[in-house]
């Protein structure tokens, strides 16, 4: 959707090297340092020529694919698709089923979703199993349109040999990565940091958005906000964290939670997130927590603080060889590409 640091990665690790062509839809993502892809975006463009960009790409490519079901400009593409052209249009999304609470909306979005998954022309692609996978189920896909590539960042500049372990008497560092709005739910992370004991830990805060000013005014003692940081900067910062935590009220997937395990950092994640069960329940490197719970993720937190140096250090390790050994992008691009050698056997 956006020139996002983790977009612009998968560009140049995987779809330059397959020959797959690519577009932003959006620019405004504050990861994108690089002015060319922000050029590049479709958003730059009048509503004439976006609509120039969709038909040509509909009638030049073969296959096509959308990180996006809900886009304006998707759903263009959806219906002149389905209008004149009838190619094969996946949709990979890391989205989780949501039911809205209105029922009109409710209604409305079933519809939708009925409509779209069930056009032949139109496929899912699922960065995982079960919630992810039941996105597409619900709408009425079947489940041979239904194909899993692991959701993934570029971890080649976050690798490193062995976790270091935490010297003895040095407060455990947790961190929390990611936007300040209010679903992440760095509030309740900021409650359950107060209960901890004094001085046993200490809480850094990387991300900005519109809720950074309040936060800071009702931090406790040993809590910092560092702002944003991107690239060499954020991977430094993954470097010195022992912990990272994500305990947001809604998460499609969580792919800060991809990078800190494998830079070697073991997380704290809440059920409520994307792939809590798929990595850090799986990883060995992780605990998943109930979300929303401010007295639980302290408790949890509490229980980290306790944890021998020597043992957070193995996890970090095993973790990050998971991540190498499951979740490359390496491994992305074969599935990526299987996919697609599967998806055009089918049309043929």
């Amino acid at each position: 959707m956006e020139p996002a640091e983790y977009t612009q990665a998968l560009k140049r690790e995987v779809f330059d090297r397959l020959g797959v062509a690519t577009a932003y839809l959006r620019r405004g993502s504050l990861a994108a340092a690089d002015s060319a892809a922000q050029a590049e975006a479709w958003e730059a463009r009048s509503f004439w020529g976006q609509a120039r960009a969709v038909w040509r790409v509909l009638r030049e490519f073969d296959l096509v694919v959308v990180n996006s079901y809900s886009a304006w400009l998707c759903v263009g593409l959806f219906l002149l698709n389905a209008l004149f052209f009838r190619r094969p249009v996946g949709i990979d999304a890391d989205d989780t089923y949501r039911v809205p609470k209105r029922w009109r909306v409710r209604l409305l979005k079933a519809g939708y979703l009925r409509v779209l998954f069930t056009r032949r022309w139109c496929f899912g692609i699922s960065p995982g199993a079960g919630a992810h996978r039941e996105l597409f189920r619900r709408g009425g896909m079947p489940e041979e349109r239904i194909y899993s590539v692991p959701m993934c960042a570029d971890q080649a500049p976050l690798a490193r040999a062995m976790p270091p372990q935490r010297p003895a008497g040095r407060p455990l560092r947790f961190g929390y990565l990611g936007r300040l709005v209010p679903h992440k739910r760095v509030d309740l992370l900021l409650a359950a940091f107060a209960r901890l004991e004094p001085g046993s830990a200490v809480l850094e805060v990387v991300g900005a958005g519109p809720e950074r000013e309040a936060l800071e005014r009702s931090a406790p003692a040993g809590a910092a906000f560092l702002g944003p940081r991107f690239g060499q900067a954020k991977r430094a910062w993954l470097w010195s964290v022992d912990v990272l935590v994500l305990d947001s009220d809604y998460e499609p997937w969580g792919l800060v939670v991809n990078e800190a395990l494998a830079a070697g950092v073991p997380c704290l994640v809440g059920s409520r997130v994307g792939c809590a069960q798929e990595l850090a329940a799986a990883s060995g490197a992780g605990w998943v927590i109930p979300a929303g719970d401010a007295a639980a993720l302290a408790q949890a937190m509490r229980r980290v603080v306790q944890l021998p140096p020597a043992q957070l250090q193995a996890m970090g390790a095993a973790g990050a060889r998971f991540m190498r050994e499951r979740w490359s992008v390496e491994i992305y691009r074969e599935q990526w590409a299987d996919m697609a050698r599967q998806v055009m056997a089918w049309k043929r």
